[in-house]
């Protein structure tokens, strides 16, 4: 609102889109045995890895749009699939814009 629509829009784009890089790379380095033994209880998370293998853009785009889990949950749980990071922001970015 303080900045006006496109540069307010192009100012969450860039912020929204650093802040999920920021958590899951923090997730996928220091992180990573925390969030790999809060998940390795769920079935439903080791489906969904394996539809990343099969196509990562995709289902983050999928996840970014619909509002299952909290958003910064969301980050570290897709840090531990094997997504490549280039997918994770492009897929991330359109589907938080």
């Amino acid at each position: 609102y303080l900045f006006g629509l496109p540069v307010g829009f192009v100012a969450d784009s860039i912020g929204a889109t650093i802040g999920a890089t920021a958590a899951f790379l923090l997730g996928r380095t220091i992180g990573r045995p925390y969030v790999l033994s809060k998940c390795k209880d769920y079935p439903k998370f080791q489906a969904v890895a394996i539809a990343i293998q099969r196509s990562g853009f995709k289902i983050v785009l999928l996840l970014r749009l619909v509002p299952l889990l909290p958003f910064n949950m969301l980050n570290y749980l897709l840090s531990v699939t094997p997504v490549g990071i280039v997918e994770y922001m492009l897929a991330s970015w359109l589907g938080m814009m």
